[in-house]
């Protein structure tokens, strides 16, 4: 399953196929499904749940999803916001 990623900031294309496979097998999905809808989603790209990750969410337009990578994921509560 193949789908379009648009990133915000610097692309990462090296995780590209990672973050495809982390999305498919974490929302079961089948060829052909549609990512578009898809409200949030972080991969954490290391055993570390403070080191690096991506932060993605459905594109409407493309059909695929927007991505953002951070270095370090900084964890929050709703209380505290972001």
């Amino acid at each position: 399953m193949d789908f379009p990623i648009k990133w915000i900031g610097e692309p990462h294309p090296e995780h590209e196929a990672f973050l495809r496979q982390d999305i498919i097998d974490t929302l079961y999905l089948e060829p052909g499904d549609d990512v578009r809808g898809l409200i949030f989603h972080t991969c954490l790209l290391t055993d570390d749940f403070d080191g690096p990750s991506i932060h993605a969410f459905g594109d409407p337009e493309t059909g695929g999803v927007i991505a953002e990578y951070t270095p370090t994921t900084r964890w929050v509560t709703a209380k505290e916001g972001g």
